[in-house]
């Protein structure tokens, strides 16, 4: 399975569709903070997750982005961010 590394954010005025989006995005991030991920996603799991966002938020009022990274440039971190640990393992269902 061909897999593309994402950046997943969001900025959601309404708690509720802010936990539904939060709860998504964990369950396929390998690392991120608040209301940003770093996810390794399929093509399939890429369009269901930008799917799942435009039946959540309310255009109007929210933003979400999903930015594909380029896995071979450099990443840069400032401040205290703890970088992403990706697990031994990763499970798949």
């Amino acid at each position: 399975m061909d897999r593309q590394y994402y950046l997943f954010a969001y900025d959601v005025s309404e708690n509720r569709r802010r936990v539904k989006l939060c709860d998504m995005a964990q369950r396929f991030a390998t690392g991120g903070q608040k209301s940003a991920y770093e996810c390794w996603l399929s093509p399939a799991e890429a369009s269901a997750i930008r799917s799942f966002s435009a039946g959540v938020i309310e255009e109007a009022e929210d933003s979400v982005m999903m930015l594909r990274l380029d896995v071979r440039a450099a990443t840069r971190q400032l401040g205290r961010g703890q970088p992403p640990s990706d697990p031994d393992i990763f499970i798949f269902g």
